[in-house]
């Protein structure tokens, strides 16, 4: 998403603000900025003080990366889809995403959340690519992108 929208990506804590991140929203004069997350990710505190501030966030982590991946393709086509685990996201994803400019949605360990199979059911890809995904929950995904 921060690719299409040529954004950068700066982190934050959740209840604090880090020098260094306030000194780049500044060098770069950002005049908004989209925090990811819900409130436990990046607290409202926090979000109230920066400028303009969207929140994209679910209730949580498979909510919020679905939510960024129909904010992807409202943005951009992409017949691709990256899956991988959210209980240990494998940095491969991000690369395999970053060159298909395809959204990054979750699974959790063997299990398939609700929020991710309504997406995978709700949106054709051609292409499904998951990195370090288990077998089961893989086995799932295969009757479920088919």
């Amino acid at each position: 998403y921060a690719k299409i929208l040529n954004i950068p990506i700066l982190l934050t804590e959740p209840e604090s603000l880090p020098e260094s991140t306030s000194q780049a929203l500044s060098a770069l004069g950002a005049g908004s900025v989209i925090v990811a997350g819900g409130p436990e990710a990046v607290s409202t505190g926090i979000e109230g003080s920066l400028p303009g501030a969207l929140r994209i966030g679910g209730k949580d982590r498979y909510e919020t990366a679905v939510l960024f991946a129909q904010a992807l393709l409202e943005e951009a086509e992409s017949d691709v889809v990256v899956i991988t685990d959210g209980l240990a996201p494998d940095a491969t994803t991000l690369i395999v995403a970053y060159y298909y400019n395809a959204p990054i949605i979750y699974v959790s360990g063997d299990e398939i959340p609700e929020v991710t199979e309504e997406f995978l059911e709700g949106n054709k890809f051609n292409i499904v690519v998951s990195v370090g995904v288990s077998s089961k929950a893989g086995e799932r995904l295969d009757k479920l992108v088919g």
